[in-house]
């Protein structure tokens, strides 16, 4: 009976321990934001040439013209109390109504196209769309007493690629007051069971130059082919020398590139590895509560026995 206890109470214990672990590890406040910082350099931006893709103006409609009606008003004199000497016939007039002009048809208006809530890269001969992507972008770069903060969302930001065998590139643009656009190239590589982001390229227009930073052999978002790559947040600080600091912060991500399909669906989600719950840590106290019902089993045999001996020498 006492070793029913004991047990009984273990496993209690042992529950209550995996739940608190279990809790700390899914708490998402506790999780922190991935922060890479890679090497990074810098080159002229005759090196790199990015085009932006021309706007499509948005249609405009004209207004109907208003019509304004005129309600006029008669007044009859007053009727005189003296009857004439004589009977008049009476005459009755009709007025003829004015005619009816017909009020003009307001021509109709073409409806403003709903912005996109991701960015795709089609392949215009096969109707491929080879990537899919949406995030939350945002770019910093603080260069000595220089700041510049530029952020959207696929909702508010243009985007452009290629489709290639090899490389599949990812081009997202990041206007600043009507000036030059920012933009942020990604450069996708496959291998025989997996694809990832190979290079990243920055440029940023400055008033004297501009200048392109760029990333080259890290391997970033890796998953496996015919899956999409899905993470909260993830940052990279670029560090190109001690007076330019560049962040590239980014959020809600979602991105599957070298598919071979004609929509834009994304397949099953590979989570990154930070939203991964580890299971070591359940694991570890399911062990040690093992281990103490067994230290407690063999504590209770070795006091029986005992108390057997010293029974046998009383006698």
């Amino acid at each position: 009976m006492f070793i029913k206890y004991i047990f009984l109470f273990s496993l209690f214990i042992g529950f209550i321990l995996a739940d608190e672990s279990s809790n700390k590890v899914n708490d998402g406040k506790d999780v922190e934001m991935p922060v890479k910082t890679v090497t990074i350099k810098e080159v002229e931006l005759k090196e790199t040439t990015i085009s932006k893709p021309s706007p499509t103006p948005k249609p405009t409609s004209t207004p109907a013209p208003s019509t304004t009606s005129h309600t006029s008003t008669t007044t009859l004199p007053p009727s005189s109390s003296v009857s004439p000497p004589s009977t008049i016939p009476s005459t009755t007039m009709s007025t003829p109504a004015p005619p009816t002009t017909p009020s003009p048809t307001s021509p109709s208006t073409t409806p403003t196209p709903v912005p996109p809530e991701f960015w795709t890269v089609t392949n215009s001969t096969s109707n491929i769309t080879c990537i899919v992507a949406r995030m939350n972008i945002k770019l910093e770069m603080h260069h000595e007493n220089k700041s510049l903060i530029l952020k959207g969302t696929p909702q508010t930001l243009e985007a452009n690629g290629e489709c290639g065998k090899d490389l599949q590139t990812l081009q997202i643009f990041l206007p600043q007051n009507g000036s030059n656009s920012a933009t942020v190239l990604f450069n996708f590589t496959e291998t025989e069971k997996t694809y990832f982001i190979s290079s990243l390229s920055i440029m940023i227009p400055l008033n004297s130059s501009d200048k392109v930073y760029e990333t080259r052999n890290v391997t970033l978002y890796e998953t496996g082919k015919n899956t999409s790559y899905s993470c909260p947040s993830y940052m990279l600080n670029l560090e190109p020398d001690n007076r330019t600091t560049v962040r590239l912060s980014m959020g809600n991500i979602q991105v599957e590139a070298f598919r071979f399909s004609n929509t834009t669906k994304f397949s099953q989600a590979v989570q990154c590895p930070n939203n991964e719950v580890p299971d070591i840590v359940p694991l570890i106290v399911g062990l040690a509560l093992a281990g103490l019902v067994i230290v407690v089993v063999i504590g209770y045999f070795i006091g029986r026995r005992r108390s057997q001996a010293r029974g046998y020498l009383s006698m």
